[in-house]
């Protein structure tokens, strides 16, 4: 069951590392601007295209990130590469990021805490040549009913007749 599907437009954004000072003898801590509008920007679509109250159970994500080709002739553009989508290893970094879908998803509502993440994949894609970057997100109900807390199970040593170990 789906529990939310949007794009986000817009080149996908990291989650930057927090920056910390000292203001009249006090500690502030705070996100970059650059993540901390992506984020708000990504909560604020994610909020209008939620259906219903906020999941509190497991979830499955899927994050497609993809980032504008580049013009000019970087490695991206050479002619050998297919026009369609394709796998990029560059920067952002892909966890970087899922990091930031995942605090918009908490921060929009669509889940109470992104501690119920129990299944994501995420993908790092060049976009198809000519069009603009953006963030595919989908939120689902895992496939698989799996147990929520851990078992202990006891390991069971078997030897066959005639082997003495």
């Amino acid at each position: 069951m789906i529990i939310l599907t949007v794009t986000i437009p817009g080149s996908p954004v990291a989650k930057g590392r927090p920056r910390a000072s000292v203001v009249d003898g006090r500690v502030h801590v705070r996100s970059p601007k650059k993540s901390a509008s992506w984020e708000t920007h990504a909560a604020w679509l994610m909020s209008n295209a939620k259906q219903g109250i906020c999941h509190e159970g497991p979830v499955s994500v899927v994050i497609e990130a993809v980032k504008q080709r580049p013009s000019g002739g970087g490695y991206p553009s050479r002619k050998m590469d297919p026009d369609g989508e394709c796998l990029r290893v560059r920067k952002p970094d892909l966890d970087n990021v899922a990091k930031a879908v995942l605090d918009a998803l908490e921060k929009s509502g669509v889940i109470a805490n992104d501690i119920q993440v129990a299944e994501l994949h995420a993908t790092n894609l060049w976009a198809r040549r000519g069009c603009a970057g953006e963030v595919r997100v989908s939120v689902s109900l895992p496939e698989q009913a799996r147990p929520t807390t851990p078992k202990t199970y006891a390991a069971q040593i078997l030897i066959e007749p005639g082997e003495e170990g």
